[in-house]
């Protein structure tokens, strides 16, 4: 931007200023000179002008008898007779009339002079400010013109640096009303009434303070944000949906590039961009368990997390990303999910000394029961990241299964190494990808834990500790979502609390197969896996299998 004007110019204008103010003041002198001057002319004829005011009426009386005699004779003869009443007066006169001169003259005179005091009391000399050839204001000097500049740049939210100011400022020296010379606020307001085009009144979202881009109006805004959010929880009514990031909207002038229309800022809001998303692991998480619950191969986990491996494990609360890309803005959607979980019934048993072993007569039939499960489950952009349980309501009793069977022995050779071989023919694994035991086999809070829970993150892998036939998996009361295994030889293993199953009943699975996931259904009151190995129908401690 330049400014153009004489370098003296400053200077001038207060020379000029103070030359104004001394004619100004003498002139004010003049004027009460004059006035009293008037005054005291008006004083001394006073009294001789009311005796001439008496006589002037006495004239004006005769001169009207004159004139009306003369309109009686012929209409005509009225312009002569005016003529000579009209000279008889100012003759008869004549000191009346240089009196009212003599002071009319010099109280015009004064009227005027008051008239030019008047007019350069309420005016002083300018610096015009121009911009190709359209005067913007007046102002006193530069320094206004510098300071509204500053202030108009500062009112526009100007981020992206698209404002320009005017350029090939001019001013010129002006003599103009007071009234008309504008403080640096008015001539910022001139400047950007200058700019129509250039800026506008809009609504600018930020996120994290960071500038996306500007509306038309707050109301454009809000309609936009609030059409992201419904699009996570369409169809479903109770979830509610807020952003992951701070979002403001600011209302203010912004220059007109950077305000677009409301589907541009929606696209800009939700498309992806450069942004890790961290993942704060857990005691006992690998690569594979963080892998498997955020839907990834282990190897996209390392590209990463370059500092790892695919057989890296974590410290509690140590950051692990977990994507690189997301949402400007992203949405955490709250939601409630309730399930219906058949029940299994129990089988229970009558003994019966006068049947042989192995008999077994049905004397009552089971039916299962239902369950409903309340879930509050969280998704982040989609993604679900937990889920806890908040109610379980019982609507059918399981019926338990009656049954007699035979307890007479019967008479043959048992092979009494063949307990020794199948405890030590199946071998079982460590169940869990990691891990702790959070709570062993035996007593607790008064009574037996018949099982050991091994706690582990929401969603960690569950494998199968030996190879078998899947007897059950689904949902089964206190246990939650369950895998009950048959490794033959009188050994199951059952797997309860789980957050997900991989395997079904009638399945056939390896040793180490993953079969289910940690979580906390059912009767439990934290993420673990509670783990059974059961010896011809009884319970036994696992800590002596593994």
């Amino acid at each position: 931007m330049s400014l153009k004007k004489d370098p003296s110019s400053d200077s001038n204008v207060s020379k000029i200023k103070g030359i104004k103010i001394q004619i100004i003041d003498r002139s004010q002198r003049l004027i009460q000179y004059s006035r009293q001057a008037i005054s005291n002319a008006l004083s001394k004829t006073s009294h001789r002008t009311k005796a001439e005011c008496k006589r002037i009426a006495e004239g004006f009386r005769i001169a009207f008898h004159e004139l009306k005699k003369a309109w009686q004779k012929h209409p005509l003869k009225v312009v002569p007779a005016f003529a000579h009443v009209s000279a008889k007066g100012v003759k008869r006169h004549r000191g009346v009339v240089a009196s009212f001169f003599n002071i009319a003259i010099p109280t015009v005179a004064l009227v005027a002079l008051v008239s030019v005091v008047n007019f350069w009391s309420g005016a002083s000399f300018a610096l015009a400010l121009e911009c190709n050839g359209e005067t913007i204001g007046y102002v006193e000097d530069k320094v206004v013109v510098e300071q509204a500049l500053a202030q108009a740049q500062s009112s526009v939210v100007d981020v992206n640096g698209h404002l320009q100011l005017p350029e090939n400022l001019e001013y010129k020296l002006t003599l103009v009303r007071n009234e008309d010379v504008m403080d640096n606020s008015q001539l910022a307001e001139a400047f950007l009434d200058n700019m129509e085009g250039q800026v506008q009144t809009a609504s600018g979202l930020f996120v994290e303070d960071q500038f996306v881009g500007a509306v038309d109006d707050t109301d454009t805004a809000n309609q936009v944000l609030n059409e992201i959010l419904d699009s996570y929880t369409e169809g479903n009514e109770q979830a509610e949906a807020n952003f992951t990031e701070q979002v403001t909207v600011k209302e203010g002038l912004y220059p007109s590039d950077d305000v677009v229309s409301a589907e541009e800022i929606k696209e800009d809001l939700t498309s992806p961009v450069e942004k890790e998303q961290v993942y704060h692991a857990a005691e006992g998480d690998t690569v594979a368990s963080v892998s498997e619950k955020f839907g990834l191969e282990p190897i996209e986990l390392v590209e990463l997390n370059p500092t790892l491996t695919e057989e890296s494990s974590f410290q509690d609360g140590q950051n692990v990303v977990i994507a690189d890309e997301q949402p400007l803005l992203g949405v955490e959607v709250i939601s409630v999910e309730s399930v219906i979980h058949e029940l299994d019934y129990e089988s229970q048993t009558v003994e019966n000394s006068h049947k042989e072993e192995g008999e077994s007569t049905v004397l009552q039939a089971g039916e299962k029961g239902q369950e409903q499960v309340d879930y509050q489950v969280v998704t982040i952009n989609g993604q679900e990241v937990s889920r806890s349980v908040t109610a379980t309501t019982l609507l059918k009793a399981p019926v338990d299964e009656k049954i007699e069977i035979g307890t007479m022995e019967k008479q043959v050779e048992v092979d009494r190494s063949s307990e020794a071989s199948a405890r030590t023919s199946i071998g079982f694994q460590w169940p869990v990808n990691g891990g702790r035991v959070s709570s062993s086999f035996g007593y607790r809070w008064g009574k037996v834990h018949e099982a050991m829970d091994i706690a582990a993150p929401y969603g960690t892998s569950i494998y199968a500790s030996a190879s078998g036939t899947v007897e059950f998996a689904g949902w089964k009361g206190s246990y939650g979502y369950c895998v009950l295994i048959n490794h033959g030889n009188g050994y199951k293993t059952r797997y309860a609390h789980c957050s997900s199953l991989k395997v079904s009943s009638g399945q056939t699975v390896s040793q180490g197969q993953v079969i289910a996931a940690v979580g906390a259904t059912g009767f439990a009151t934290g993420n673990h896996c509670h783990f059974e190995i059961i010896q011809n129908g009884t319970k036994v401690n696992p800590a002596n299998y593994l």
